[in-house]
């Protein structure tokens, strides 16, 4: 391939027919990097050539590369100071490496925070079955993003699918420990109930001299019991139900496809 480059062969093209790399395939290279996000000797590499000039060949832990450089972005603008106010730890094996701004930085820079970040992250209304239309729509405004070429775009489902296996266990987990908290709940409250019932049909003289059992006695004291407690446990889940829209809340929000219930 180098060969072949310094004859004149065009860079995208083998890039697309010989990368390993998938963005790289499907873009012919084009990739946006900052300094110090890739490995060395790529990064020094990539940031000294100047542009439109092709690298020797490189080797890295990742295989071999060939780089090519097709423009930078010069920092300009205004310059904004911010204070950290909270590092949140994570113990998520695939963390999210983002510095969030609050709600207040962006009612007074607006617009402009958004290149903080030049990767954007985006909802659809339908979920992953919006993908493919939405890969479809960027990569036809092209050139048109700005200088570097077709923009990528990366669905979030694969990261989740191997986050979702990375915590499968874990999960399971949990699930039990829910399981065996509801049960236990359900015993103790249970046994609070038929104290109760065998209560009231110790004391209760008039319904056993008309003759009820001590069994039927029981069963009156449980069904006055659930009588309350049913519809009681039944407002609880509508309320519930009804606020559940409102959660998450804060940041969590902006992330959370489907508000409220979800199964």
């Amino acid at each position: 391939l180098d060969a072949r480059l310094k004859n004149g062969a065009d860079f995208a093209t083998l890039a697309k027919k010989y990368s390993d790399d998938p963005a790289g395939k499907l873009e012919g290279g084009k990739l946006w990097i900052t300094r110090g996000q890739t490995v060395e000797p790529f990064d020094s590499t990539a940031f000294r050539l100047h542009t439109g000039a092709i690298s020797r060949p490189l080797k890295t832990h990742y295989g071999w590369h060939i780089v090519q450089p097709l423009s930078r972005l010069v920092p300009g603008g205004r310059l904004v100071r911010l204070k950290v106010v909270g590092v949140k730890a994570t113990t998520d094996p695939y963390p999210i490496s983002k510095v969030l701004l609050t709600p207040a930085f962006d009612r007074v820079y607006g617009f402009d925070s958004q290149y903080f970040d030049r990767e954007l992250s985006v909802r659809l209304r339908h979920g992953a079955a919006d993908v493919p239309a939405f890969r479809e729509a960027v990569l036809r405004l092209g050139e048109r993003i700005g200088p570097g070429g077709t923009p990528g775009v990366d669905a979030e489902q694969d990261a989740a699918a191997k986050i979702e296996r990375s915590i499968h266990h874990q999960a399971q987990a949990l699930r039990l420990a829910a399981a065996v908290g509801a049960l236990l709940a359900f015993v103790l409250l249970a046994q609070a109930l038929v104290r109760v019932a065998s209560f009231e049909a110790l004391k209760n003289p008039t319904l056993r001299a008309l003759g009820m059992t001590p069994e039927q006695l029981v069963a009156v004291g449980v069904a006055r019991a659930a009588a309350i407690a049913l519809p009681a446990a039944a407002l609880a889940a509508g309320i519930a139900a009804a606020l559940s829209p409102l959660s998450p809340i804060g940041l969590a929000r902006d992330l959370e496809p489907h508000p409220g219930f979800a199964f």
